[in-house]
């Protein structure tokens, strides 16, 4: 039975105070993320004291997600990286690793993490999402055409996505270009690369 404590070596984001008085339960660090708090969230998750790999890997899982939230995408990919260490068998931990590295400019290896997720869980948004954006940026774009499209299903409001896939299938399917760029501006009205390509088209 794996025994996990609070992060230690991996340092605490400060500007949360989590109450000494009683010790801190996932409940509360759910109810933290309810509110949009995941500073608080963090903090509370990073006290932890945890038992066994389950719940060792709600909290490192659910570590990387606010941490991602906070833009704090080293720390993110540090918690995603252990959340992975228990198995392959959940898709999260590639995505989140995946666009952990990508926003600190490592797309390549982000690339290379979302393809070693995609190829074990096939029909996985999330990594799909990743995956594209990352094949896209590396100008791999035959390879992006078929993922691209289990992303959309499962995002289809996402604008940074839509605009990736708009540009991707532009000179493949006018018609799918369109869709996406049109849909990018509907969910972005003040978007100016959105109405622009929109109107392109």
């Amino acid at each position: 039975m794996a025994l996990c404590g609070g992060r230690g070596h991996l340092g605490r984001v400060r500007g949360a105070i989590v109450c000494a008085m009683t010790m801190p339960t996932f409940a509360d660090a759910d109810a933290a993320i309810a509110q949009h708090d995941y500073r608080a969230a963090l903090a509370i998750l990073e006290s932890l004291e945890v038992v066994g790999e389950d719940a060792c890997y709600r909290r490192d899982i659910q570590a990387a997600a606010c941490a991602d939230r906070l833009g704090l995408y080293p720390l993110c990919e540090e918690y995603a990286t252990r959340a992975r260490a228990y198995g392959d068998d959940m898709a999260d931990p590639f995505a989140l690793i995946a666009r952990a590295q990508r926003r600190q400019g490592l797309v390549a290896e982000a690339g290379a993490v979302a393809m070693r997720g995609m190829r074990l869980h096939p029909q996985s948004p999330e990594i799909a999402r990743e995956l594209t954006l990352c094949l896209v940026e590396l100008g791999r774009c035959e390879e992006a055409l078929p993922v691209s499209q289990i992303a959309t299903d499962g995002y289809p409001d996402d604008v940074e996505l839509l605009m990736a896939y708009g540009r991707l299938w532009e000179p493949v399917d006018p018609d799918a270009a369109q869709w996406a760029f049109g849909r990018a501006k509907a969910n972005a009205p003040d978007l100016a690369e959105a109405k622009f390509a929109y109107d392109s088209l």
